[in-house]
């Protein structure tokens, strides 16, 4: 979760919990000594369930990160603080958009990864849909997939998936979005830091496994000639640059 939507609040918001689901099971086929780290890594929380795929420490990275190391996991303000060739895997959770020259921050995540070292993006889909959530973020920009690809490329490396996922919320945006900017509804902003019920609720369970489903099939939709829709953007990719 962005820090920003945070806000004291303890839960999980399904759309989160889901995510961090489907980046553990993209990751899944790593082996049990893969040097991760966790860059824009907000409060930690998937830093800490990334410690379900490793034996190794996890460098979790954020200006905002709290100032302490937890069991397996060192904690860093900055990039600079992670020693060049270091890292296996690189996970950027809806960093890049934060950020105004994204090719230079890619450029600085390859200086950490190992030469054969592999880079997991996602990034909120699609500039009709930016709303006043995207200004709360402090978002630059919404990607479309060509536009996230050319970025991957400048920034040295070389895609080897891509997909949208999340169709049913990017249909659920669109309309909010639109009604308000017809004047019908005002967006927002902060719904996500302000959900109300645990992860072990009914609803946030099957709100769960919906998104979870629903990311599942994009990741299908997006290996064949159809590349799918949604509200977000995921691209695995590896270094090709020294």
């Amino acid at each position: 979760m962005d820090l920003k939507e945070q806000i004291g609040n303890p839960h999980r918001h399904p759309w989160e919990l889901s995510r961090a689901d489907m980046a553990l099971r993209l990751l899944s086929s790593n082996g049990r000594h893969t040097r991760y780290a966790d860059v824009g890594c907000g409060d930690l929380y998937f830093a800490r369930r990334l410690r379900e795929l490793t034996e190794e420490p996890i460098y979790a990275v954020d200006v905002n990160a709290p100032d302490r190391h937890e069991d397996g996991i060192l904690v860093c303000q900055t990039l600079h603080q992670v020693p060049d060739g270091s890292i296996d895997c690189a996970i950027l959770m809806d960093v890049i958009e934060h950020v105004n020259d994204d090719v230079a921050m890619l450029r600085e995540v390859g200086r950490i990864l190992a030469p054969t070292g592999q880079l997991l993006i996602t990034v909120p889909a699609h500039a009709f849909l930016w709303s006043a959530h995207d200004v709360f973020l402090r978002h630059f920009r919404r990607y479309n997939r060509s536009q996230l690809l050319n970025a991957v490329r400048q920034g040295g490396f070389e895609p080897i998936e891509t997909f949208y996922f999340f169709a049913i919320p990017y249909l659920a945006r669109a309309v909010t979005v639109g009604l308000s900017k017809l004047g019908f509804r005002k967006s927002d902003a902060g719904a996500v830091g302000r959900w109300p019920f645990p992860a072990q609720h009914a609803l946030t369970r099957t709100i769960r496994l919906f998104l979870n489903s629903d990311f599942r099939l994009s990741r299908v939709l997006g290996a064949g000639p159809v590349s799918g829709f949604g509200l977000s953007i995921a691209v695995r990719c590896r270094r090709t640059s020294g």
